[in-house]
């Protein structure tokens, strides 16, 4: 057994990982966790045990960090009890525009690179980038916008859909201030129309995977002795989670995990949700084929009597989008859709008119 303590945390690397079993007695295993997290290496406020003490806490089963420009303890990823701790980094280009979280790097690459360049560079080494808060549209000149402009690069595997950060940050300068501070979560409504519509031209193209993420900080506000924290991260932890779904457990060897963990990522078997709505582990979208069912990620060739299946932890009000396009709208907890034919579909899942789960594309052709 290799097992080392940091400030009171155990590394480990050989006993049994199964994340959150499933709420159903279905064959799929569910982890769920938080990506895209700063410590105090750049812009945050607490260290690695420190976070990844409060992740253990609540019960979450991964951790991914971003740090800006920098690795330096990327010595520190591996498992921790049933958390799987992962070390990225978040670049950006020289205008500090076209933010991009890269994983499965060993070093971080020179500053000077364009986002093309960056982006293609991680693809080149192997590595997994994601597209950070690309629609920022802030108009504060105190807390200026980070969108992503660059569409013509095509290197990456995947998008933030749903950025928390950037969602709050949007409402700090309105006349709602106080209530921004003093109910971080409670404004969360849903992604935006514009991006959900080039995630969704991007996956008529190639599989794109959506992420939602936590771009957590726990800013400090005021000056001292009256500085507060403001967004701590154990309420970052309770707003938007990224889940993923596979047919076994994942590794206990790390290098092995990390690989299969990126593997499922980039294969788009994924969902997100907004915790503050409700829980959402249990969640199930997927159509059958013969004895199997089908789930997010995977393609099936169409047949005429295929249907889309779609089971909730409790009731909800379930869209069909079809391509881009909204195909109706059921209320309730298992649910049924006809499918009208090949295309690319997800679901949008609401609840007391709020965003809640958000899947990934099934693939019809």
């Amino acid at each position: 057994m290799s097992t080392f303590c940091l400030k009171g945390l155990v590394k480990s690397g050989n006993s049994t990982k199964t994340g959150n079993k499933v709420l159903h007695n279905d064959e799929f295993y569910e982890y769920c966790g938080v990506i895209h997290v700063h410590t105090s290496d750049s812009d945050g406020t607490k260290t690695h045990p420190e976070i990844i003490g409060i992740v253990q806490d609540m019960g979450l089963d991964f951790l991914l960090f971003n740090d800006h420009m920098t690795l330096k303890h990327k010595h520190l990823e591996g498992w921790y009890g049933n958390v799987l701790v992962i070390m990225g980094y978040e670049i950006n280009d020289q205008d500090n525009h076209n933010h991009f979280l890269a994983y499965c790097l060993d070093e971080v690459l020179p500053e000077h690179l364009s986002s093309g360049e960056y982006a293609a560079e991680v693809a080149r080494r192997g590595g997994v980038g994601i597209i950070a808060h690309p629609d920022e549209v802030r108009t504060s000149a105190s807390l200026p916008p980070y969108p992503w402009t660059d569409w013509s690069v095509r290197d990456f595997n995947g998008i933030e859909i749903w950025n928390h950060l950037s969602a709050w940050t949007e409402g700090i300068a309105s006349s709602r201030k106080l209530w921004y501070f003093t109910h971080p979560r409670s404004f969360l409504s849903t992604p935006t129309p514009k991006i959900l519509r080039i995630w969704d031209e991007l996956n008529r193209e190639r599989p794109v995977v959506g992420i939602g993420s936590t771009d957590a900080h726990e800013h400090k506000y005021g000056k001292f002795p009256f500085k507060v924290k403001i967004f701590p991260y154990k309420v970052h932890f309770t707003t938007i989670r990224t889940h993923l779904l596979t047919r076994q457990p994942l590794p206990a060897d790390f290098p092995k995990a990390e690989k299969e963990f990126f593997r499922l990522l980039t294969n788009c078997q994924v969902y997100f949700s907004n915790y503050r709505v409700a829980q959402a582990d249990g969640f199930r979208f997927y159509v059958r084929a013969d004895q199997s069912r089908l789930i997010m990620g995977e393609t099936v060739k169409f047949r005429a009597d295929m249907n889309f299946y779609v089971e909730l932890p409790e009731n909800g009000e379930v869209r069909l989008i079809g391509s881009g396009e909204h195909l109706g709208v059921k209320t309730g907890r298992t649910l049924e859709f006809r499918c009208p034919g090949p295309g690319i579909y997800r679901v949008e899942v609401m609840k007391r008119g709020k965003g809640w789960i958000y899947s990934n594309h099934i693939r019809i052709i």
